[in-house]
C-alpha cells in the first residue's frame, strides 16, 4: 500500500478534460501521457499509481489526495485505484506500508475493527 497521493484519481482526470486546471505546455503534454496511460493500461491489473504512470509535473493535479475525494459517492468509486488498493489490502495475507503510511493509520485508529487506513483481517 502506498498514500493516496502516488495513486491516480479517474474523476479528476475526466475532470480536466473539460476543466483548464493545467498550465504550461510540459503540463498539458504530461496530461496526455497520463489520460493515454488511463485509457490502455488503467485496467484491472494496473496499480494506478505513480510509478505506472511516471509522470512527475501534471501528477499534482490528478492524484487521489483526499481533500477532494468525494469516497462512495464518486461515480468512478468502483473503477477508483484507491477503492482497488483497499480491496486488494482486504484479501492479502501481508501488507506492506511504509512508515509515512503506518503512523497515519495509527493517528486515526479509534480502536474499532474497521477504521484506519489498513486494513485488519482476523483468521
Amino acid at each position: 500500500m502506498k498514500g493516496r497521493g502516488n495513486y491516480a484519481c479517474r474523476q479528476k482526470i475526466y475532470d480536466a478534460d473539460k476543466e483548464p486546471v493545467l498550465s504550461g505546455l510540459e503540463e498539458v503534454a504530461d496530461f496526455q501521457i497520463i489520460r493515454e496511460w488511463e485509457k490502455n493500461n488503467g485496467n484491472r491489473r494496473s496499480r494506478g499509481d505513480q510509478g505506472a504512470a511516471r509522470i512527475e509535473r501534471a501528477w499534482a493535479k490528478i492524484d487521489a489526495r483526499s481533500e477532494m475525494c468525494t469516497g462512495q459517492k464518486c461515480k468512478q468509486f468502483d473503477r477508483c485505484f484507491i477503492t482497488r488498493m483497499h480491496q486488494k489490502a482486504q484479501e492479502s495475507d501481508i501488507i506492506i506500508v511504509n512508515h509515512h503510511l503506518l503512523f497515519a493509520d495509527l493517528a486515526v485508529k479509534d480502536g474499532g475493527e474497521n477504521s484506519g487506513i489498513i486494513p485488519i483481517t482476523t483468521p
